[in-house]
């Protein structure tokens, strides 16, 4: 059984070792050498894998593990309850109408709510990232394809905002994570299309 923050117990829960007890009692009052054990689902999942190892490696294959799930956007849409009370100009930026592929090298900015206006250079195309966020049960890990990595430009608070080209004032990306490193953001195609929308 999982326990509060923290991983599944070895042996199962008491009900089915008990189960497990008697069975294994009776089975031997008739005779029978087979016994049943009980293994949590993480002992299982192991076992699986190992034995899967020994057959990968003779067909020259990889070792099979368990899938992780790979996400590409991390976005959301909301509609203003009074659309008089916001502007279409981004602050320092301006009015963004079209958008743009990001290219290596490309200038790129932002207005966030945490370090306003900041421009960086994008370094990599199409990367791969391991994002943590914090759950009641603990720390979790989120994987992210075909994301861009930028120049350190934002912080804490400044997820959510357009990434800009900085020659032609097109949209480039949505920023949604980072560090005192590096800046990630999703290309803005793929956040147009997951939400059905147009700029």
């Amino acid at each position: 059984q999982p326990t509060p923050n923290g991983p599944i117990q070895p042996g199962g829960c008491d009900a089915v070792s008990a189960v497990a007890g008697v069975a294994n009692f009776l089975g031997g009052l008739l005779g029978s050498n087979k016994r049943l054990t009980v293994a949590s689902r993480a002992e299982v999942e192991a076992a699986r894998a190992a034995a899967a190892l020994p057959r990968a490696m003779e067909a020259g294959m990889p070792p099979i593990g368990p899938a992780v799930p790979e996400n590409m956007v991390d976005c959301a849409l909301a509609k203003p309850l009074d659309a008089n009370m916001f502007s279409d100009d981004i602050l320092g930026i301006g009015i963004v109408n079209e958008t743009i592929l990001p290219e290596l090298g490309m200038r790129v900015r932002k207005f966030g709510r945490t370090t306003s206006y900041t421009e960086a250079n994008i370094t990599l195309l199409n990367a791969t990232v391991n994002v943590a966020y914090s759950t009641s049960r603990g720390t979790r890990t989120a994987r992210f394809v075909g994301q861009i990595i930028a120049e350190a430009m934002s912080q804490g608070g400044d997820s959510g905002s357009l990434i800009v080209d900085a020659e032609e004032n097109k949209a480039v990306g949505l920023l949604f994570a980072g560090s005192s490193l590096a800046t990630i953001f999703t290309p803005i195609d793929l956040v147009l299309n997951a939400l059905n929308i147009t700029l």
